[in-house]
């Protein structure tokens, strides 16, 4: 068996580079499991048992990385790392990681009945979990062909999974601020870890609080008030008053992420309050695009209850009731949507033998007709949100919903982002309604009410209103920072928030979003990092000098971040002029660059202006002295 690992920190720590090269800065949350008692494991078992313990615990750490979109980085001994937010950012990547954590806790459970069965013995698992920024750098001839990552996050949850009790995971405060109130955490205060100066606050990781998003979690803490959406709110409710006097209508939502599409309709569902109306909500969720009917299956089971530990008798029994309340023939149709809620059906019925795809035909009529039913008894609101997430068979739903005829009072709101096209005709009952950025008076208003009694000075307030760009979340949990960390507020004469302190005021509740919207760029994601080093406004002929043989197709990557939302063209004119859409992405862009890379890029663009762009050295003089200075040529920055 091999020797217990050095703890990954203090060393560099091997993951697979899909990236192909280069080094960056990234958020990463780090997954450390480590099996207990593994030397007193191999001194009493047979080494071919051992082996058969070791990679079914493995096995099954494997199997929830993947589940959950970890990258399982290495094998350390009898311990695992995992990695989430790498290779590629997720925007729940914390949640993704205690989910992983849940998922190996219940895996090693269930194998310590099989081991418990044969074998006698019972094996134990502790786990850690830190958030915090890693080096991910790929080494050309390493022998292991892998990049590292190096920085203390690895060695913390190392450090912190040796505290846990047996058969439990740790988080630290990092983590848990990310994953709370998604996920259920209990305060272990203060502990004093091995290597470190400072203590850190531990939470031991007790489940999830039944919360699907941090967006539901938010709401049910309590919202800061609705601004700058008094036309979209008033045209959705001129869109309930047709529904109400018998003309179905759907909308679909459009915009970025934290835009306010899931505001906008908690606020109208808010406003339609049972029994006059039937609200019905779901939600379509990343880790089930390839479940069919997810977000319908798990509406019925929420209003249901068929997800309590009932009998399934008693399960079935209660899903023919509704159906036979809302006007169907249970009878018939229960036997259908059985196995959407893992309920056996019994074995001489006669849906058995129908063939595959008849059988998920006949189930997607059902799901339709029932929908339709509710809303020929009662006025009724369905709300399908993230639908850039939902698979086939929901689309085909909501599609068949779209398309029926007749005067049920129903409206079909749904929301998605941009690149989310509905495969239905609009038609007269359809409209999709791309929600757009707040205006800076309804920003200042937005940050007032976000930090109450903390009031920020009105040239932060400005500042929060030009780097976040209207967006209401990020206009949220920027101001939330500044308010946590005391920066920005009235009084002292110095007008809020250092200037140089705001390069790096980027909410580690957004670092991840932010870097999905990058790495999903792929191979123009340099032409972004090239960008952000120019500056918020860049010129392509000028991007191209600097950045030399190093990117390709200059034209093509602008295009390609164009399209992605994060830069527009500014005018028509020669040379063409781009703007980053929003202040944080290019931040996020610039700082996810190595400091090394950075100065390097700096000198070369201040070389570049300065030999091939005499004219912007001319009028500019400033622009080119800042490009030198933080390039470290130090005389030519003088100069």
């Amino acid at each position: 068996m091999p020797a217990k690992a050095t703890p990954p920190g203090e060393r560099p720590v091997a993951a697979a580079d899909a990236a192909g090269g280069g080094a960056e800065r990234r958020q990463l949350t780090v997954l450390f499991a480590d099996l207990m008692e593994s030397t007193a494991l191999s001194e009493s078992l047979d080494p071919e048992v051992l082996r058969r313990l070791i990679r079914a615990y493995q096995t099954a750490c494997a199997e929830a990385a993947e589940r959950f979109g970890g990258y399982l980085a290495q094998y350390l001994g009898d311990g695992v790392l995992i990695f989430f937010g790498y290779p590629e950012a997720r925007e729940d990547s914390a949640c993704r990681a205690a989910r992983t954590a849940l998922n190996i806790l219940e895996r090693v459970a269930a194998l310590n009945r099989t081991f418990q069965e044969e074998l006698g013995l019972e094996v134990g698992v502790r786990l850690g979990l830190h958030t915090g920024t890693v080096v991910v750098e790929h080494l050309v001839g390493d022998r292991l062909q892998t990049p590292l990552a190096t920085g203390e996050t690895p060695n913390i949850a190392a450090r912190i999974q040796a505290l846990a009790p047996r058969n439990s995971a740790l988080l630290t405060a990092a983590t848990c601020r990310l994953v709370t109130p998604v996920m259920l955490c209990e305060d272990l205060g203060q502990h004093t870890l091995k290597g470190l100066a400072r203590p850190l606050r531990l939470y031991r990781l007790q489940g999830e609080s039944g919360m699907a998003s941090r967006w539901e979690a938010t709401a049910a803490a309590g919202l800061s008030p609705l601004v700058g959406r008094q036309t979209e709110l008033a045209w959705l409710r001129d869109t309930w008053r047709e529904v109400l006097a018998g003309r179905p209508r759907w909308v679909l939502l459009s915009g970025e992420p934290g835009i306010g599409k899931s505001r906008l309709v908690d606020t109208l569902a808010r406003e339609i309050q049972p029994p006059a109306a039937r609200v019905l909500d779901c939600q379509c969720s990343p880790y089930r695009q390839n479940s069919a009917f997810a977000p319908i299956t798990d509406l019925i089971s929420r209003k249901l209850d068929l997800t309590r530990p009932d009998p399934p008798a008693v399960r079935w029994g209660r899903l023919e009731a509704r159906l036979v309340q809302d006007g169907l023939a249970g009878e018939e149709v229960v036997p259908l949507l059985a196995p959407l809620f893992e309920l056996p059906v019994p074995v001489h019925h006669p849906s058995r033998d129908l063939p595959l795809p008849r059988r998920r035909q006949k189930t997607l009529e059902a799901l339709t007709t029932w929908l339709l039913q509710v809303a020929e008894r009662e006025p009724t609101l369905l709300i399908v949100e993230d639908l850039h997430w939902a698979d086939p068979s929901t689309l085909e739903v909501l599609g068949g919903i779209i398309q029926a005829h007749g005067t049920h009072r129903l409206l079909l709101l749904l929301t998605g982002r941009p690149e989310f096209q509905p495969p239905w005709p609009l038609g007269d009952g359809g409209r999709v309604w791309t929600v757009s950025r707040l205006e800076e008076k309804d920003v200042v208003r937005l940050v007032g009410a976000v930090a109450g009694e903390r009031a920020l000075s009105a040239a932060t307030a400005r500042e929060i209103a030009r780097r976040t760009d209207g967006v209401p979340l990020f206009v949220e949990e920027l101001t939330q920072m500044l308010v946590e960390t005391g920066a920005g507020e009235t009084g002292g004469g110095s007008g809020g928030r250092p200037a140089t302190a705001w390069g790096e005021a980027i909410p580690a509740t957004l670092q991840d979003s932010l870097m999905a919207r990058l790495d999903r760029l792929g191979s123009a994601k340099p032409l972004a990092q090239w960008g952000a080093v120019l500056g918020r406004e860049f010129r392509q002929d000028i991007l191209e000098a600097a950045a030399g043989a190093g990117l390709n197709d200059v034209a093509a990557g602008l295009g390609r971040l164009t399209t992605a939302g994060l830069i527009a063209r500014r005018g028509t004119g020669v040379p063409a002029t781009y703007v980053f859409k929003h202040a944080l992405v290019q931040e996020a862009a610039y700082h996810s660059l190595l400091q090394a890379t950075r100065r390097d890029y700096h000198r070369r663009t201040g070389e570049v202006l300065e030999r091939e762009f005499p004219e912007v050295s001319a009028a500019q003089p400033e622009v080119v002295a800042q490009h030198f200075t933080v390039g470290g040529a130090v005389r030519s920055a003088l100069t």
